[in-house]
């Protein structure tokens, strides 16, 4: 068991509409990657074949500039049954990238709770677009 306390993670599969990763998107991770406030805690692409076929791998060096600087958190979190449920979710001819993302920036708060005896009872996402157009609703 590491002795590391890790913050809450977010899983995402963004769906890719021509199959590849563009230039803006792997800039975004490259990004991501240079970010205190969170730790890309897996990284990978899910492909769906015209034929149906599946086929996920980590982003090999290269993909995205930086990304073998991830390294092993102990952490990886995407699952063959999350891969699965992606896939079922592309069109043939399509991919998804999926990213396992950490709050880095919590790590000391989760720390202070649980030696406070403190339990997160209700913890819930909400979707940038919600928090936009409420926003923008409003001013």
């Amino acid at each position: 068991m590491s002795d590391t306390i890790y913050g809450p993670a977010d899983f995402y599969a963004i769906s890719l509409p021509n199959g590849d990763v563009d230039d803006a998107v792997r800039q975004a991770v490259v990004e991501l990657l240079g970010n205190d406030a969170i730790t890309v805690v897996d990284l990978l692409v899910v492909r769906k074949g015209e034929d149906g076929t599946v086929d996920a791998g980590e982003l090999a060096e290269g993909v995205v500039p930086g990304v073998d600087e991830l390294g092993e958190t102990g952490a990886q979190l995407a699952s063959e049954e999350d891969v699965e449920a992606v896939a079922e979710l592309l069109e043939p001819g399509s991919a998804a990238l999926v990213a396992v993302i950490e709050h880095t920036w919590a790590r000391g708060l989760v720390e202070a709770l649980g030696k406070a005896g403190a339990e997160v009872v209700l913890a819930e996402r909400i979707p940038a677009e919600v928090v936009n157009a409420s926003a923008e609703s409003l001013g």
